[in-house]
C-alpha cells in the first residue's frame, strides 16, 4: 500500500485516463472487496482495506471534478486531504474520552441524589449562560439499593432492543456499554460528515464523555451528553403559544428549511445506527433568533445498534422507516453513499465492539439498504442542493 498517498494521488491524476490510473483503481476496489477473514489480524486487515477506501475515494472525487489534485481549488485539496486522512481512523480500542460537567443547574432529581450529582437516567434541566439546556448523566449515589435499582431499569431498557448485556456484572461495565452506544452512533455520524467533504455540514448526534475515573472526588459514572436548547417535544407542544403553527410561524423561512433538511438527515444517521429511542423528548431545538439559526442536537442514543434485521427495526420504530425518508440534502447523500462497511467495522472496534456481531452485520445490512434508497431518491429528484428547496 502507498506510503505517501497524497504524492501518489497527484502524479497518477495528471492522467485520469491512463492504464495506471484504471490498474491502480481496480487494485483497490479488489481489496475492498476481499471479505475480512476470521483470524487475529482483522485490524491489520481493516487497515489495509481502510487505505485502499481512502485512496478510491479520493480518485471518485478526482473524477467527479474533472481535474487532477494540482488543478483543485484550496478548499478542494483539503476534501481530498480529509478522505485521505481517512485511512488513519483508530482501529486498536481507545479509551472513551473523560469531561467534566461544568456550568449545569440540576433541576430535577430521581431515583435519589448522591453526594456529587444526582442520579438521573432521564434528563436533567440546566441552566447553561442564561439558557435553558438539557443534559444527561448516570452515577454512582450514595443511596441504598440506589445500584440496583439502576442496574435493572437500564437491562430491562437494553434487553427490549435485544442486547447481549447479561454478562455485565457491575454497573460500571453497564454504563461502559451504554457509553459505546453513544459513541458509535456519534462517530458513525461523523464519519458520514467527513466522508460528503462539505464544509458546513454538521453532525446532528450529540457527542457523550465519561465523567468519572473511579475516585472519591469523581465516582465512576457517565456524563453522557449536552445539548443547549428545548425539546422539539416542549416547543412543539407545551409552550405558552401551544401548537406547532405558532412554533414555525416564529421562524424565517430560512430556519424552517434549515429544521426540515436537518430533520432529514437526523432521520438518515437514526436508520443507519439502528436508533430505537428518537422521539421529539430527545431531539433538542436551540432557535437562536438573533443570529437565525436553529440547530439541532440528537440526545439519548444509548438504545442505537438494534441487532435485529432490518424489518424488525422499522416495526419497531415505524417513524424511522426508510419510506418515511422522501427527501435528503446532497451532502448527506454523498457522505453515506462513501460509507463502507469497513468503516463501521473500525468504528466498532475502536469503541470496544465486536465486529462479527448481529448488531454489527445488521449495521451493514442497515447501510445497504439505505444506500439503495439514497439512489432511488437521487433518480427521483429527491436529493436536494439548495435550501430554498427544502420550502417547494
Amino acid at each position: 500500500m502507498d506510503t505517501n498517498p497524497l504524492q501518489t494521488l497527484t502524479h497518477l491524476s495528471k492522467d485520469r485516463n491512463g492504464p495506471l490510473w484504471k490498474k491502480t483503481k481496480e487494485d483497490h476496489r479488489n481489496i475492498l472487496d476481499r471479505p475480512i477473514s476470521d483470524s487475529k489480524d482483522v485490524p491489520a486487515q481493516l487497515s489495509r482495506q481502510a487505505q485502499a477506501n481512502a485512496m478510491w475515494n479520493a480518485m471518485e472525487y478526482l473524477e467527479e471534478k474533472n481535474s487532477d489534485y494540482d488543478s483543485l481549488p484550496p478548499e478542494e485539496m483539503e476534501v481530498v486531504q480529509r478522505m485521505l486522512d481517512g485511512a488513519n481512523l483508530p482501529i486498536e480500542p481507545k479509551p472513551m474520552p473523560v469531561k467534566r460537567p461544568t456550568n449545569i443547574v440540576v433541576e430535577n432529581k430521581i431515583l435519589g441524589a448522591g453526594k456529587h450529582w444526582a442520579v438521573d437516567l432521564v434528563k436533567c434541566g440546566g441552566i447553561s449562560n442564561g439558557r435553558k439546556s438539557y443534559a444527561r448523566k448516570v452515577t454512582f449515589a450514595e443511596a441504598p439499593g440506589i445500584h440496583e435499582r439502576i442496574r435493572k431499569g437500564c437491562l430491562r431498557s437494553l434487553r427490549s432492543i435485544g442486547a447481549d448485556v447479561g454478562n455485565a456484572a457491575t454497573l460500571e461495565e453497564l454504563i461502559r456499554d451504554i457509553a459505546s452506544r453513544n459513541r458509535v452512533s456519534f462517530e458513525i455520524s461523523q464519519r458520514i460528515v467527513q466522508l460528503s467533504g462539505a464544509q458546513n455540514f454538521q453532525n446532528p448526534i450529540v457527542e457523550s464523555w465519561l465523567a468519572g475515573d473511579g475516585t472519591a472526588a469523581h465516582p465512576n459514572g457517565i456524563y453522557m451528553e449536552f445539548a443547549q436548547g428545548k425539546s422539539e417535544d416542549e416547543l412543539l407542544n407545551r409552550g405558552k403559544r401551544a401548537g406547532r403553527n405558532a412554533f414555525f410561524a416564529e421562524l424565517t423561512p430560512d430556519m424552517r428549511a434549515s429544521l426540515f433538511c436537518q430533520h432529514a438527515t437526523l432521520s438518515v444517521m437514526d436508520y443507519i445506527c439502528g436508533q430505537t429511542d428518537r422521539n421529539p423528548q430527545n431531539i433538542i431545538l436551540d432557535v437562536d433568533k438573533v443570529n437565525k439559526t436553529v440547530p439541532i442536537r440528537a440526545i439519548d442514543n444509548d438504545l442505537s445498534l438494534f441487532a435485529g434485521s432490518v424489518g424488525a427495526f422499522e416495526k419497531l420504530n415505524n417513524a424511522l422507516s426508510l419510506a418515511s425518508i422522501d427527501y435528503v440534502s446532497k451532502d448527506v447523500y454523498i457522505g453515506v453513499l462513501r460509507l463502507r462497511p469497513l468503516d463501521l467495522a473500525r468504528i466498532f472496534l475502536a469503541n470496544g465492539r465486536r465486529v462479527d456481531t448481529d448488531e454489527f452485520l445488521n449495521a451493514c445490512d442497515r447501510l445497504e439498504k439505505c444506500q439503495a434508497h439514497l439512489r432511488k431518491l437521487m433518480d427521483e429528484g429527491g436529493v436536494l442542493t439548495n435550501q430554498s428547496d427544502w420550502l417547494t
